[in-house]
């Protein structure tokens, strides 16, 4: 049975692998690239009761390949964590990417940037990450929201 769940995650690892292999490099002309991720227990994977609310919102710099971000929620108790997770379909768990408060947790808007890789921008672009916020109540997670491609604007477009 082991060997039966060995090799079934290995051909999804593998198959995931080839399948960024096979992307091409980002494009670094354009407008930034933006997402959202509206953020609840309902995205959660394990039961959570709360009446958080939040929004995540990104902008990718193509040239520079800086991911910045603005997150803001409210309703919860206290909050003990903040990260972008991922690769991962909407409703599974994946480690955390990145930390969303470099500056702490005790003012928001929670603020900051990275600059991604090739290949994290790669994923990026599959819709595959999710922000999830952690509190001492649901300490696994408490409200959750995949980060979902937005449409450029037309000032996007005119920068």
């Amino acid at each position: 049975m082991r060997q039966v769940i060995f090799g079934l995650c290995f051909a999804a690892l593998f198959t995931a692998g080839q399948a960024v292999a096979q992307m091409p490099p980002p494009d670094t002309e354009g407008p930034p690239i933006k997402w959202r991720a509206e953020l609840s227990d309902e995205q959660e994977s394990a039961p959570t009761y709360s009446q958080g609310k939040g929004v995540a919102e990104f902008t990718l710099d193509r040239k520079t390949q800086q991911f910045g971000w603005k997150v803001t929620y409210t309703g919860l108790g206290e909050v003990i964590g903040a990260a972008v997770h991922g690769p991962q379909t909407l409703g599974g768990e994946a480690s955390a990417l990145f930390d969303l408060a470099p500056k702490g947790l005790g003012k928001l808007p929670l603020e900051g940037s990275v600059i991604l890789h090739d290949g994290d921008i790669q994923l990026l672009t599959t819709d595959r990450f999710y922000v999830q916020i952690r509190t001492k109540k649901y300490p696994v997670g408490e409200i959750r929201g995949q980060l979902v491609k937005q449409r450029p604007t037309k000032s996007d477009v005119t920068q």
